[in-house]
């Protein structure tokens, strides 16, 4: 009788499975993928880094997280502009593993300018400007372009 109470409870035990990395990293990438296929992300731009390959490599981050981001080089030859350190953007893309390092990312396939961000305006001196300024006027002349190249468009 103990035997069959001790078997029984042996069959009540959850299934083991145990994955390889490679398995859990592959099966985390295609979950991702799949429900963060066109996504939009705001935040400001660190660590930007163009490669002699073409790609850019960045960070976005806000005041809580952040996310690496690449631009391939087919995108990023369309882009109009470039990122820059403390600017603040809107980038569409999707999310990705890079299974060598178990690392989400973001492939981004457009870039926009939303301003210069809180964190890069927190590190500036209140008098004078400086290159908080510069920053802002470089992201204000391309909003300014785009909404013109649009209503040229329309018009």
């Amino acid at each position: 009788m103990a035997e069959k109470v001790k078997q029984f409870e042996l069959n009540l035990a959850p299934e083991r499975k145990i994955w390889s990395v490679t398995e859990l990293t592959a099966r985390i990438s295609g979950v991702l993928a799949s429900q963060f296929s066109n996504l939009w992300v705001e935040g400001e731009v660190s660590n930007y880094r163009p490669a002699q390959s073409g790609h850019l490599y960045f960070t976005l981050k806000d005041s809580k997280a952040q996310v690496r981001c690449v631009c391939f080089r087919a995108q990023a030859m369309r882009l109009k502009f470039r990122p820059e350190d403390g600017l603040k953007l809107i980038v569409r893309g999707s999310i990705s593993v890079y299974e060598p390092r178990g690392e989400y990312q973001v492939y981004v396939e457009h870039i926009e300018p939303s301003g210069v961000g809180a964190l890069q305006r927190d590190d500036q001196p209140v008098e004078g400007g400086g290159a908080a300024k510069r920053v802002e006027m470089h992201v204000t002349r391309h909003v300014v372009d785009a909404r013109a190249r649009v209503f040229a468009r329309h018009s």
